[in-house]
This record gives C-alpha cells, sequence and structure tokens, in this order.
C-alpha cells in the first residue's frame, strides 16, 4: 500500500509540473496576443500546445488518484505555486520580490505539513464500494451544494461584471470545477483499477452490469464537463490577469474542494477517527498553505485591477 502511495505521489508532482507549464503556455499566448484585434486562442499554435501538457497531466493526475487518497493528491497541488512563481519571472517577466519568495516558502511548509498528515488508508476497495458511495446521501448533498454554488457564482460575475469581480470569480468557478473534476476522476480512476485488477472474475447479472456501465458513462461525462468549465473559467480570468494572483487563488480553491470531496464522499477521514493529532496537524498544514496563498496572490492586485479598469474605460471611449 505505501508503494502505491508513493507511486501516486510521485505521479501527482510530474502531473502538477506538467499542468502548471501548459496553464503559463495558455497565459503567454494570451499576452503575446493582447494587441491582436483578430486573435482567436482556440486557434493559436502556442494556446493548444498549452491545453495538451494539460490534458497530459490531468490523464498523469487521473493515474495517481488510483494509487492515492485525494486527500494526499489535492495539497500537492500547492507545489504547482512554486512552479508558477518561476515561469512568472522568466517566461512573463514578472517582478518577483523577497515577499513572494516568503509567501511561496509558507506554502511549501503547509504543503509538507498536509501531506505528511494526510489519510494514507483507503475506504474503497471494490466496484460496489464505488458505486455505493453514490448513493450515499453524503454524495447527495456534495453534488447538490457545489453545482449550486458554480451557478450562483456564474449569475453573480455576469450581472455585476467589473474587472475587481473577475478577478476573484473566474479562478474560484474554476477551482470548484477542478475540484469537483478530482472527485469524478478519482472514481472513474478506481473503477478501471478495479476492472484490471478484476477482469478474469465472473461478473454480475446483465442487468446490473447494463446500469453499472451506464453510470460508468456517466462519470465520463461528468469529468468532460467539468474540465472543460475548468479551462473555460481559468482563461477568462489569464486573458486579463497575471498569472501570479489567477493560478495560486484557482489552485487554492481546487485543492479545498478537492479535499472535502475526499473527505465527504470517500469518507477519508475516517482515517482520523483515532488519531486526533494527526488530524489537527493536517488542518493546521492546510490553514499554513491557504496563508501562504492568500499572501501571494493579494500582491500587487489593486494596481493590476486598476489597469484593467483603465483599459475598459479607453475601450468604452472609443466606441
Amino acid at each position: 500500500m505505501i508503494e502505491l502511495i508513493t507511486l501516486g505521489i510521485l505521479l501527482a508532482i510530474f502531473a502538477n509540473f506538467v499542468q502548471n507549464t501548459g496553464v503559463n503556455l495558455q497565459k503567454y499566448s494570451h499576452t503575446r496576443n493582447e494587441e491582436n484585434r483578430n486573435y482567436n486562442y482556440v486557434t493559436d499554435k502556442i494556446w493548444l500546445s498549452g491545453i495538451l501538457l494539460n490534458v497530459l497531466g490531468a490523464l498523469c493526475e487521473l493515474s495517481a488518484l488510483a494509487f492515492a487518497p485525494q486527500s494526499i493528491i489535492a495539497p500537492i497541488g500547492a507545489t504547482s505555486i512554486l512552479i508558477n512563481v518561476i515561469y512568472s519571472k522568466f517566461l512573463h517577466n514578472n517582478r518577483i520580490d523577497m515577499k513572494m519568495y516568503i509567501s511561496t516558502g509558507i506554502i511549501l511548509t503547509g504543503n509538507i505539513i498536509s501531506v505528511i498528515c494526510a489519510p494514507r488508508r483507503e475506504y474503497v476497495q471494490t466496484n460496489e464500494d464505488v458505486y455505493d458511495l453514490f448513493q450515499n446521501v453524503n454524495f447527495i448533498c456534495y453534488i447538490i451544494f457545489f453545482p449550486l454554488l458554480v451557478i450562483l457564482l456564474n449569475i453573480y460575475v455576469t450581472k455585476y461584471n467589473t474587472p475587481r469581480r473577475q478577478r476573484l470569480i473566474y479562478p474560484m468557478l474554476s477551482g470548484i470545477s477542478g475540484g469537483m473534476n478530482v472527485l469524478f476522476a478519482k472514481s472513474l480512476s478506481k473503477l478501471v483499477f478495479f476492472y484490471i485488477e478484476n477482469h478474469d472474475k465472473p461478473t454480475e447479472n446483465e442487468r446490473t452490469d447494463s446500469l453499472r456501465h451506464f453510470i460508468t458513462f456517466l462519470f465520463v461525462g461528468a469529468v468532460i464537463i467539468c474540465s472543460f468549465l475548468h479551462i473555460k473559467w481559468l482563461n477568462m480570468g489569464l486573458s486579463r490577469f497575471s498569472t501570479l494572483y489567477i493560478y495560486p487563488l484557482n489552485k487554492s480553491v481546487w485543492i479545498i474542494s478537492s479535499i472535502l470531496g475526499g473527505i465527504i464522499v470517500f469518507q477519508e477521514s475516517k482515517d482520523f477517527d483515532d488519531k486526533p493529532i494527526k488530524a489537527t496537524f493536517f488542518v493546521f498544514g492546510m490553514l499554513i498553505m491557504c496563508m501562504g496563498i492568500f499572501k501571494i496572490s493579494s500582491e500587487q492586485i489593486s494596481q493590476e485591477v486598476d489597469v484593467v479598469e483603465l483599459k475598459d474605460v479607453d475601450i468604452d471611449v472609443i466606441k
């Protein structure tokens, strides 16, 4: 079990490196074509390269979720904040001050504590366990609350469409969609893992088997929809604001919603039942990490938003 968890952690680290590279290529595409009125990012080769890296990273993350609990994989996402700072300096020529480096160190400290104290035990051991989870009241509450939150935030940013709200809501929407995607991807990866492990065993009656195949296809559909929304809202933020703000906020919401998915639906919190100290340090590590993310994402926000608002005023005057 420990060896599988280690494999999952290594895959997650690689996935975060690849995905962050993809995100920064998408941002570079937006910045490079900022003055091009005919720019359509879905046809730009650099942007498409970034998307391909996102897909590769997502596949690695999908594999990582088959080997390790969601509550371990999610905090590892904070390591991409360090990668993002490096890309911001050398690819986007952003100025990185000492406060930024200190905030990054805080994030990595919280990340290490969270990963060390995260649940190690998996309570889903068969396909039946996966299907049973999604008939549980915990999942019903989860699937009502998070999509409703996405709908309300989307209505809010559509109605009150200002740069200050956009730079907050777009990465939040992307992060929540990404967190939901982790839940469905985890379920899908477990089903694939158990199918490969037990493919030579006799199946149940045809009716039950058909129903479960249908549910599996629903998982696939949910992963596709959540991935699309995650990329869409992330790019709406990246096209207007710096990755130094958008990406950390996006990742913090992604981490929190991913961990909540693991704790609520996959019931990974059971591993803390007889380990209160471990649970306390896990929460402590998450709080440290969120504090660092908040500090790094709040640097120079007001100046950036003011610039975007001035651009909007100029456009309105021209019109």
